[in-house]
């Protein structure tokens, strides 16, 4: 393998949030100095998001440590972490324990499944009773086409209404300049869609109307 340029690891790294990073070096290392560093909360001005970071005196260490694991050049992908394992992980990012509803929601999002959260029966009805049934889904937007995914799994019949020229819900209605979603992309995509080649960090409109 060719050994990677390290001014290029350090321009990467600089793109990075430290937060995530020290998680991802912490699970794939386990070094405990990385479990003890301390986390702040910030808050954009005008947001109601909070966002927990890495306290700025630790910004440099991990910055090392991550040059130091890179430029070893042996990076092996990790291992699909354990419930528990990434509710520890979830802990440590967010400093604080997730209930146990989160932790679940959350580990469903990282989409270790094929199609996490995808519909299933109890007690499937008859063939014919299901022929005989239909679903109206009104509009076509983010919800709606997931909607008909899983009806399709299903097999249920189902019908799209919708009142534009094309699907993409409010993506298609407003095409102001420079419109995007307001978090992460991975958070917004469908999860069944595997590591989809996202180029912008929050997705602008023209990624999410298709």
């Amino acid at each position: 393998m060719e050994r990677v340029n390290e001014t290029y690891i350090r321009e990467a790294i600089g793109l990075a949030n430290l937060n995530a990073l020290r998680i991802a070096l912490y699970q794939q290392t386990g070094l405990e100095e990385l479990a003890t560093m301390s986390v702040e909360i910030y808050r954009r001005e005008n947001s109601p998001l909070e966002l927990p970071v890495l306290a700025k005196q630790h910004h440099a260490r991990v910055v090392e440590l991550a040059v130091e694991y890179l430029m070893k050049g042996d990076v092996k992908k990790a291992p699909i972490p354990s419930f528990a394992q990434a509710r520890r992980l979830m802990e440590l990012f967010e400093n604080e324990s997730p209930n146990e509803l989160s932790a679940h929601y959350a580990y469903e999002d990282l989409a270790f499944e094929d199609f996490s959260r995808q519909a299933s029966w109890t007690h499937k009805p008859a063939e014919k009773a299901l022929q005989n049934f239909e679903v109206i889904v009104v509009g076509a937007g983010f919800s709606a086409i997931v909607a008909a995914i899983q009806l399709q799994s299903l097999g249920i019949n189902f019908r799209i209404i919708e009142r534009q020229a094309d699907f993409g819900g409010t993506w298609q209605l407003n095409d102001y300049p420079e419109a995007r979603v307001d978090i992460s992309s991975f958070i917004y995509q469908y999860k069944f869609v595997r590591n989809y080649p996202w180029k912008h960090y929050f997705a602008p409109r023209n990624n999410c109307a298709g």
